[in-house]
């Protein structure tokens, strides 16, 4: 059987390595006033009206900055929160927690072990100690998802000592928290994402075990996670990015892996109970590849994948046909260097995945909106 997946990871027969040549014009930056700095930036929408906001974490007084979007640029910044302590947050994440259609934030305070969350008010949030655990130490990923299906967020916390998955359900108010999983083998697990890989409507987990390359995916029952091997690749060592998405809009969750020494996107798509493995995309150029982010940049239902090629400093879009990538390239940015805190979200809303680019000397976030086959990038705040 291993002999098997391996041949079917890497067949003798591969497809070409080809390069897309589509140029798009180059986005000239300005000199600009620095900001303070940033520890944390997220995009969501915090005012629910469709549009995704940037939320900014300004470690200096522990305050969270809300900037809405208009659709074509950003407001004011403005104060939505402040703590009293400064140090101490390590994991800050967004999410529904009490499912009226405005994003949140949980903040977890890692001296204390506690989970704060901000519920937004849609120009405020009202922060609550939701969930206080008893051991302050250990916990290693924290990741949101709706485990038990009510429409409410909830975070899964993985207590990496013991191999276990704790989960912390929302009751709009509140955590209710509880042990959903302990695995056999406490190390050895890195990338963990969560996905509905049953298209149940409840979230689950995939875990990859890096020193057999595995990927053991734990399914939600509601109150607890059911966990099975679901793959295994031929090849142990070089996966670098691992992302969620529907990549062959069947309604089921998807994995894309990274394979670097290849330059290969590598996609296990789900059938229910297994992930049947393909590759989808070589590139020509192995090094250099930075932020890697899912979309649906051209809203035809299917996940698609964003590639910022660094040295010159490039999005090259892999658009998903349900069996494989097709890449091209849709901004050119100018300077080359600078660049980071790249997230996807969909800033004017019109149903198309846009991408937030910070261009790090000033703090200045640029909007590169995805016009079905290119990005139209300018400054928004």
């Amino acid at each position: 059987m291993f002999s098997s997946v391996f041949r079917k990871l890497f067949p003798r027969d591969r497809p070409a390595r080809r390069r897309p040549r589509a140029y798009q014009p180059h986005i000239d930056v300005l000199e600009e006033r620095a900001v303070p700095a940033i520890t944390t930036r997220l995009a969501a929408d915090f005012n629910g009206d469709g549009r995704t906001d940037i939320a900014q974490f300004e470690s200096s007084n522990a305050s969270w900055h809300i900037r809405l979007s208009s659709g074509s640029s950003f407001g004011v910044d403005r104060v939505w929160s402040a703590f009293g302590t400064t140090s101490g947050w390590t994991k800050q994440i967004v999410g529904d927690f009490n499912n009226d259609g405005k994003a949140d934030i949980a903040n977890f305070y890692g001296p204390n072990a506690v989970w704060w969350v901000g519920l937004s008010t849609g120009s405020s949030f009202r922060v609550a100690n939701w969930s206080t655990f008893g051991t302050k130490t250990g916990w290693s990923t924290q990741i949101t998802g709706d485990f038990n299906r009510d429409g409410r967020t909830d975070i899964a916390n993985f207590y990496a000592p013991a191999g276990e998955w704790w989960v912390s359900l929302s009751a709009g108010n509140t955590f209710v928290t509880q042990r959903w999983a302990a695995f056999g083998t406490a190390s050895g697990w890195t990338t963990q994402l969560a996905g509905d890989f049953n298209g149940d409507g409840r979230s689950d987990i995939a875990n990859f075990y890096a020193p057999a390359a595995r990927w053991w995916v734990s399914l939600s029952t509601g109150s607890g996670f059911a966990t099975q091997l679901w793959s295994a690749f031929g090849t142990t060592s070089g996966w670098t990015t691992q992302v969620v998405g529907d990549f062959n809009n069947d309604g089921r969750s998807d994995i894309a892996n990274y394979y670097g020494p290849g330059a290969q996107w590598w996609v296990s798509l789900s059938t229910g109970g297994g992930f049947s493995t393909g590759l989808w995309a070589s590139f020509s150029t192995a090094s250099g590849w930075g932020t890697q982010v899912v979309g649906d940049f051209n809203r035809d239902g299917l996940a698609d994948i964003a590639n910022f090629y660094a040295p010159n400093a490039q999005w090259w879009v892999s658009l998903s046909g349900g069996a494989g990538f097709s890449t091209s390239s849709w901004a050119v940015f100018n300077p080359k260097s600078g660049w980071a805190n790249q997230v996807a979200g969909d800033f004017n809303a019109d149903g198309f995945t846009d991408l937030l680019n910070v261009y790090t000397p000033t703090n200045a976030l640029w909007v590169s909106l995805s016009v079905t086959s290119v990005f139209s990038t300018t400054k928004w705040g």
